[in-house]
C-alpha cells in the first residue's frame, strides 16, 4: 500500500484568530505525493481572507528539517513512520 497518514501541526502563529498554534490537519496521502501537493491540501483548509498568511508558512519535519516543494513524502519517511507522520507549518 502506497498510502499513508499524514498530519500537519500549526507550530506558531502571528493571528492567533485565525490560525490556531497547535491545531492539527490530518490527510491520507500517496507516497509519492510532491510536498507543494500537500501544501495545496493544508491551504484548502482555509478560507480565502487567511489563504494569504497561510501561504506564508513552510513545513517542516519534526527534526525541524525545511521541506522543499519538490521533496515527496517517502523522502522524509524512517523507519518509525509506519502509521503517522507528523509534519510542522511555521512562520519566520
Amino acid at each position: 500500500m502506497n498510502d499513508i497518514i499524514l498530519s500537519i501541526r500549526i507550530g506558531n502563529s502571528f493571528n492567533w484568530e485565525n490560525i490556531t498554534p497547535g491545531k492539527t490537519y490530518g490527510y491520507e496521502v500517496n507516497k509519492n505525493t510532491k510536498i507543494s501537493e500537500l501544501k495545496k491540501l493544508f491551504y484548502e483548509c482555509f478560507d480565502e481572507d487567511t489563504k494569504n498568511d497561510i501561504m506564508r508558512y513552510q513545513l517542516y519535519t519534526q527534526k525541524i528539517i525545511l521541506l522543499h516543494d519538490d521533496n515527496i513524502i517517502n523522502d522524509i519517511i524512517t523507519d518509525n513512520d509506519d502509521e503517522e507522520i507528523l509534519l510542522y507549518a511555521i512562520v519566520f
